[in-house]
């Protein structure tokens, strides 16, 4: 088995990137490295009314850290609230999305979300 530096499951199973066995006996291996549980390690969202000039992209949000076990409800409450600018403009809509540390989108298999956003006039 050969695993790759890039796009492979190596760092979650434990290996470094290489080939596995090194010989063609049957052989017992451990792995080198600490696995990886879970690649996704903080929640980004994203909202394409924002114009945080603090971030980048410009769209950011908020950060969620990721406070739950898997299947469990995430929870977040800010220890302040965080005003950033709406970009200038009329709007008939809004599009929040969630992504991972990496700015790769995230896909809920739950349809069930409670959020609250607080908006004010300037």
């Amino acid at each position: 088995m050969t695993l790759a530096s890039t796009g492979s499951i190596a760092t979650m199973i434990g290996y470094a990137s290489g080939t596995y066995p090194s010989t063609t006996n049957s052989q017992s291996l451990s792995g080198s490295l600490t696995p990886v549980g879970s690649t996704v390690n903080a929640l980004i969202m994203r909202c394409n009314l924002i114009n945080n000039n603090l971030a980048t992209p410009s769209d950011i949000l908020d950060l969620v850290p990721i406070n739950a076990t898997f299947g469990s409800n995430i929870t977040y409450n800010p220890s302040f609230q965080r005003w950033l600018s709406i970009g200038d403009g009329t709007y008939s809509s809004m599009t929040i999305t969630f992504n991972d540390q990496n700015l790769n989108t995230l896909y809920s298999k739950d349809p069930n979300i409670a959020l609250s956003l607080l908006i004010r006039k300037k």
